[in-house]
């Protein structure tokens, strides 16, 4: 720290300094009263020791005076600070007005770098580094099953829960929690559909979930099954009048439902959720201990680590196997920070973007240190007169890297501005695809944080040319003509360029591998037509509760309706539609064990196919001689049939769905295979393709509770969904229809990917910009180091392509440095692109290949300019210059 501020001149006197100073003094007043002593006639012993006496307690006046001296010297020394910076920042500002064009350009590439790092910091503090808006928020954990590899899932079964609960001594609470789900919430004559959860009853209470009004709904009384609901705080507004009594019932279906408390804006888990409902979770209730179609979280007891909660409840999950071995996800419990979970898998993009940024901004300190280095020959006389004027070597550093910092905190000042403009612009484009995206603001952490990098990108991108233009003399300047402060061919210069050049092929290079991937992915096939409108709707109420045949002719008449809307060619029933959620059975095949065997499952009507475009194989799809009373039948996918009858045929083959079709103790019947169709990617584009079965909707009336219609037209996509409200609505007001489309669901599963790669391209381009500039800039300057040089050589009779020649030679070895340092660093950074990356290898030749020419086009254009400039020159004019 001594060597710095001895550069700087700021170094304060020591306390020793202090005291031996004062301790100088204090010997000079004894010894002038000593003096005088000896002159009135004593001897220098007893003058001394009168002195001494005359002074008082010697050792306590002493420390009296001695911190006396330390604070008049500290106060001295902050005047003398604050008196010299303000000198140098108003010196500073007069150099900016001096020279408004090179200032504007530097103030606007540190306002691009710092806001650009200032908008990720601040998406990356609110959503991955802030604990969720909880008490405690590090208590909370997610817990999940495990299979028999270990690997973890994140859904569990309600009696393995129920397990948990009981045995767990490492909870303080734990509750749970179902998949995404909407219901319609009915007035007196239409219904509207929101997003709701059935939780546990002591659901709020684990979170420490803060309420508006009201309170939360206890575990008595789910257990006692009341007909109570909690709310958002944006619904009891909008539909219930914000009124504080809470007197207004909600209705779902035809049961009314007593709201029991608001909870607060900003509790917003799961997210999107408005409606919570309370539910029993009794493991006799239906659920089968391998039906894992909940959600549970869990807060730890004070000081209980995850991994001790994850070892104990491990135990447990090892007694439930003893008691129940066909518990196929009792082999461990997953135990993770429930702020991961939230977060999820944007967590990898934003950290990726995060680093991006951090590259555009050292390219930015590197282009701005570039572009003062070239400067540096305009101020070298002035920096050789103060110096021999007595400016010390750090007076001038201080001088310059202040002027930098000066610029810097400009920049960062509109770099906040353009910060908060761009995370307005991203959260309205895509704030549904961002985790906790309602939290993100400017607060006093991100001011904090601008300005901490705006001093730093100061210091860093001003202390290689403080360090140069300080090492000046008058003497050396006029020696060599006044031509060059630095040397003719301005190395340092060079590798700032070099390391520019390497960075942004860097960026480049992962761009282009996330383009190439995206690419790939578009490329897969669905197995189905997205270009569908669906309308999902809940069947409820006492109308159709208890009775099967009413909630089947109700899905006969909505199918009606929808064909007859002009322009539409088919239209599909199915509980579960691709691009959402899906179920999953366990499955057992005739005369053989089907042990772990298992098939997603679907329940579809007799159009469903032809509506989706899934092509039929082999075999029939469903017809009208499949009814509720006839042979039960099933339709297979193909990889169905290569997975469990390969080299057969296994149309005709008997199949029992045990886990779906056995809820309630009933006893799975056994389906008759009729037909395969082909394979579809049921969730999306990334997701893998497995075996999957369909049943007819008529054949299981249990599951004909919750469907999606999906309707495939000619016409308008928005004037088809329009009129599929309103027919909805003519046949039952008191059903919603969720009308939207499957090209809506697949963009918003590619959204996080899409995202990425387009900000990580426009990072790049930046970059590759910025980068273009900055070697732009060296070339310039050693043109003009070497301005004399070449009009000698022009003047002996160089030809202008030799010229040329010559200047692209000198940048082809730097250009070339920084692109193999890029290549090197991107093969040795490759692995963490791997994991964001499919089908594409994170080595990929094409990627590298784009990259590399792309940067070499424009590397050679920004070269290509003032070498051309320097061919042109006049040798003449160019030595009288000299």
């Amino acid at each position: 720290m001594s060597y710095y501020r001895r550069i700087l001149d700021l170094r304060p006197r020591g306390r020793r300094h202090v005291d031996a100073e004062m301790d100088r003094e204090i010997d000079a007043h004894i010894q002038l009263r000593v003096d005088d002593l000896v002159r009135e006639g004593m001897s220098p012993t007893a003058a001394r020791a009168e002195a001494e006496r005359r002074f008082g307690d010697f050792g306590e006046a002493r420390q009296a005076l001695h911190s006396a001296a330390r604070r008049r010297a500290r106060t001295q020394r902050q005047r003398d600070v604050l008196g010299a910076l303000a000198v140098d920042a108003k010196f500073a500002l007069r150099q900016v007005r001096s020279s408004p064009g090179f200032a504007s350009l530097v103030i606007a590439t540190l306002a691009i770098g710092i806001g650009l790092t200032t908008a990720m910091f601040t998406l990356v503090e609110r959503v991955l580094l802030r604990p969720l808006p909880f008490p405690h928020a590090e208590q909370l954990v997610a817990l999940g099953s495990m299979d028999s590899l270990r690997q973890p899932i994140v859904v569990v079964s309600s009696a393995d829960w129920q397990d948990w609960k009981r045995e767990a001594k490492s909870l303080q609470s734990t509750a749970i929690y179902s998949l995404e789900g909407r219901m319609g919430i009915a007035d007196a004559d239409s219904a509207t559909r929101v997003s709701a959860r059935e939780t546990s009853g002591n659901f709020f209470q684990t979170l420490g979930a803060r309420f508006a009004v009201g309170r939360p709904f206890t575990e008595e009384e789910a257990q006692a099954q009341t007909p109570v609901v909690v709310v958002s705080e944006a619904l009891w507004r909008r539909m219930l009048g914000a009124d504080r009594s809470l007197s207004k019932p909600i209705r779902v279906g035809s049961r009314s439902y007593a709201v029991v408390g608001v909870v607060a804006n900003g509790f917003d888990f799961p997210a999107g959720t408005e409606i919570w409902f309370a539910d029993t979770f009794r493991p006799e209730s239906g659920g089968m201990r391998n039906n894992i179609n909940w959600l549970a979280i869990a807060r730890l007891k004070a000081g209980v680590t995850r991994a001790a909660a994850a070892a104990e409840l491990g135990a447990v999950a090892r007694r439930i196997r003893t008691r129940d071995p066909v518990a196929l996800y009792s082999y461990g419990v997953d135990v993770k920070s429930l702020g991961t979970t939230v977060v999820g898998g944007v967590a990898r993009y934003l950290q990726l973007l995060m680093a991006s940024v951090g590259f555009v901004l050292l390219i930015v300190c590197a282009n701005v240190a570039s572009a003062t280095l070239g400067r540096g020959m305009v101020r070298a006389r002035e920096m050789a007169v103060r110096a021999s004027l007595g400016a010390g070597r750090g007076r001038l550093i201080r001088q310059l890297l202040i002027e930098h910092v000066m610029l810097a905190l400009i920049g960062g000042a509109i770099g906040l501005a353009l910060a908060w403009a761009g995370i307005r612009v991203l959260l309205d484009t895509w704030g549904s695809e961002i985790p906790r995206a309602d939290e993100v603001r400017l607060d006093g952490a991100v001011f904090a944080f601008a300005f901490g990098v705006s001093l730093m990108v100061g210091i860093v991108s001003g202390l290689l040319p403080a360090l140069r233009g300080s090492r000046v003399s008058l003497r050396g300047l006029m020696a060599s003509g006044g031509r060059t402060m630095a040397g003719g061919r301005n190395l340092p210069g060079t590798l700032l360029a070099s390391a520019e050049i390497a960075l942004a092929l860097l960026l480049l290079t992962g761009a282009a591998l996330l383009i190439r991937s995206f690419q790939t992915l578009l490329g897969r096939n669905l197995g189905f037509d997205t270009h569908v409108a669906t309308a999902q709707m809940v069947v409820s109420g006492a109308r159709y509760r208890g009775d099967p045949a009413r909630r089947t002719a109700y899905w006969d008449e909505i199918a009606r309706a929808y064909r007859a809307i002009p322009g539409v060619t088919a239209v599909g029933i199915s509980n579960w539609v691709p691009l959402a959620a899906g179920g999953a059975t366990f499955i057992e095949l005739a005369g053989r064990d089907g042990a772990n065997a298992g098939a997603g499952y679907r329940v579809v009507g007799e159009d469903y196919f032809r509506a989706m475009q899934i092509p039929l194989v082999a075999g029939r799809a469903f017809g009208a001689e499949d009814g509720p009373s006839t042979q039960r039948v099933v339709v297979i996918n193909r990889r169905m049939a290569e997975t469990y009858w390969r080299g057969r045929n296994p149309i005709g083959q008997l199949v029992k769905a045990t886990s779906m079709e056995s809820a309630g103790g009933a006893t799975a019947p056994w389906l008759t295979i009729v037909g395969i169709v082909g394979d579809i990617r049921h969730w999306g584009l990334e997701g893998e393709i497995g075996p999957e079965m369909y049943v007819l909707f008529r054949q299981v009336p249990s599951f004909t509770t919750s469907m999606t219609v999906v309707v495939r037209s000619s016409a308008a996509g928005s004037r088809i969904r329009q009129e599929m409200r309103i027919r909805a609505r003519s046949v039952d007001p008191l059903i919603a229809a969720d009308v939207g489309t499957l090209d809506t669901k697949l963009d918003a599963l590619l959204a996080p990917r899409r995202l990425t790669m387009s900000l990580l391209t426009g990072f790049a381009l930046l970059a590759l910009l910025l980068a273009a500039l900055g070697v732009y800039g060296v070339i310039s300057y050693a043109v003009a180091q070497r301005s004399r040089e070449l009009a000698v050589r022009a003047a002996l009779g160089a030809q202008r392509a030799q010229l040329l020649m010559l200047v692209m030679r000198d940048a082809a070895r730097f250009v070339g440095l920084g692109m193999a340092a890029g290549l090197m660093c991107m093969a040795w950074l490759s692995r963490t692109m791997s994991a964001m990356l499919i089908d594409v290898s994170p080595l990929d030749p094409a990627s590298y290949a784009m990259a590399v020419l792309l940067l070499a086009l424009v590397a050679a254009v920004a070269v290509l300019v003032p070498a051309r400039r320097a061919t042109r020159l006049d040798p003449m004019i160019a030595l009288q210059a000299e």
